[in-house]
């Protein structure tokens, strides 16, 4: 069996063995940075894996999802490999109202798990966070987000959108037997992505059919850019400066008599992610403290060491804020430091 193969089937078996309550199809996703306020939510679906999360200490993890109403949610910390890592979670309403915690190591080992009953669909939004605050403690988890009724997953509803979980991002799909929901008298299939910063965004449907595509602010309104011409018979939009914020994506046919299978791209272009600035290094408590200018945007920060001026550099450690103290103290191997800043859209 393959590298590739390997690793497939142990995802596989990961999310067989923490999710197996969900009898319909699942998919893996990654945890991006920023996402340490209720505010700035990595967009994920009822039905996800989240495989091997970060949570250094001072980390917060936030997720948003839609829940089909009628039946109980459930959210699960897991180990993503053999690691032990001692997890809080908390789940909140989409207004941040909190309504279940686990701050008891419910799940396997220091793991956690709420069960919710979800009266009526709604969105909510999950905390996980560390139990403990212990630096050379296990920091990766794994979060599973199920329910036994899935959600609607044409898509064809600006309240049901798919959810672009990364950038950049693709997919196939396709219109048949599909509402009309907005726009042309032709069916309909709606995306929801969130803008961390303001960029431009390319957005091009290749399709056989006659289609357009269109983003709108909120469901049923708040018009901002279409195309009709592009790939194929589809449609190639850029739209310049689009601020920071939450977006649908509408893709449609002309007519009526327009539908089929398309692919969609959706890749914005993000600018660079500054670096550090005016770093310095001073003692706190006999320790070399490190503080310089928080970037704009910065997800988190890299720190390296190295026991020359000219390097070579090695990792230390990250934080995520604009300070660290480094508790090795001043060894005589670790006088240098480099501390590089990350964005999400530059990991």
């Amino acid at each position: 069996m393959s590298t590739c193969a390997r690793r497939f089937f142990f995802v596989a078996l990961l999310i067989l063995l923490h999710c197996r309550a969900i009898p319909f199809a699942f998919g893996a996703v990654s945890e991006t940075e920023p996402n340490n306020q209720l505010s700035q939510p990595n967009l994920i679906q009822c039905g996800d894996t989240v495989l091997c999360a970060n949570l250094p200490i001072g980390d917060f993890d936030h997720y948003r999802f839609l829940a089909p109403g009628g039946d109980t949610l459930y959210c699960r910390t897991f180990a993503c490999g053999d690691d032990n890592t001692n997890t809080y979670i908390a789940l909140f309403t989409d207004d941040c109202q909190c309504v279940a915690y686990d701050f008891s190591n419910s799940g396997p080992m220091y793991y956690s798990t709420v069960g919710y009953w979800v009266q009526e669909s709604a969105y909510f939004r999950l905390r996980v966070m560390r139990g403990d605050q212990v630096y050379d403690a296990d920091s990766t988890y794994s979060l599973c987000v199920s329910s036994r009724t899935p959600v609607a997953e044409d898509f064809d509803y600006c309240e049901t959108a798919r959810v672009v979980p990364s950038f950049p991002y693709w997919d196939e799909g396709d219109t048949y037997y599909k509402a009309d929901n907005i726009g042309t008298p032709a069916p309909d299939v709606f995306y929801f992505f969130h803008q961390p910063v303001q960029s431009d965004v390319l957005l091009e449907v290749c399709s056989a059919f006659n289609a357009r595509v269109q983003i709108i602010q909120y469901c049923m309104g708040g018009y901002l850019d279409d195309a009709d011409e592009g790939c194929e018979n589809g449609a190639t939009l850029v739209s310049y400066d689009l601020p920071a914020g939450d977006y649908y994506v509408i893709v449609e046919g002309m007519t009526d008599m327009d539908f089929g299978e398309y692919t969609i791209e959706i890749a914005p272009y993000f600018p660079d992610c500054p670096a550090p600035r005016y770093l310095i290094l001073f003692p706190v408590g006999g320790q070399p403290a490190l503080d310089w200018l928080d970037a704009p945007f910065a997800d988190y920060y890299v720190i390296l060491q190295s026991p020359q001026a000219d390097g070579p550099f090695e990792y230390l450690d990250i934080s995520p804020i604009s300070y660290y103290v480094d508790p090795t103290g001043f060894a005589a191997d670790r006088r240098f430091y480099q501390v590089i800043t990350v964005c999400a859209w530059s990991r």
